[in-house]
């Protein structure tokens, strides 16, 4: 597994929130996990960013079932090319026309036949402008992942007794 950061964007407004992911590309046939593995322990992201400027939460993508070679289920992850994207927030004192650097440690756990514990750093240096940033061409890949909420979803719940109905 080798991991990268990726923006969403070519460069950073000041003060402006923008989306860097975690670029894994595991190998055929390893995977690492989601943030409820089932097995296994998800991957952490540990940011050092510029003074002022602060980092979210991964947002996880939607996993898929992990199964070792012989079919049975060891999880719930990511395999081939995954991004775990993560929205920072640069400082609002951020000077224009100035490259800021981003670097993250990434943890994971890398399973095949066997498990791993893997890790890495990764750097991004982006400019600073004033004027409102471009996509980059993964910005599609990145976003693409992400859990969409379901629209008109309602439901109803009761108790009688021991009895709970949905």
């Amino acid at each position: 597994v080798q991991a990268t950061l990726v923006s969403t964007e070519t460069s950073v407004q000041p003060g402006r929130p923008f989306t860097v992911a975690v670029r894994l590309q595991h190998e055929p046939h390893w995977h690492t996990y989601w943030i409820n593995p089932g097995t296994g322990y998800p991957t952490a992201i540990e940011w050092e960013l510029p003074d002022g400027w602060t980092a979210g939460d991964i947002e996880w993508p939607t996993p898929k079932l992990v199964r070792d070679r012989q079919g049975s289920i060891t999880g719930h992850g990511y395999e081939e090319t995954a991004f775990l994207p993560v929205l920072i927030t640069p400082s609002a004192n951020t000077q224009p026309g100035t490259t800021v650097s981003l670097k993250a440690t990434v943890d994971w756990l890398m399973c095949a036949d066997v498990c791993i514990p893997g890790g890495g750093e990764s750097t991004l240096e982006l400019p600073v402008r004033a004027e409102p940033p471009q996509p980059t061409p993964e910005r599609e890949r990145i976003l693409a992942a992400l859990p969409k909420p379901v629209r008109e979803l309602q439901g109803t719940a009761s108790r009688k007794d021991d009895t709970i109905t949905l």
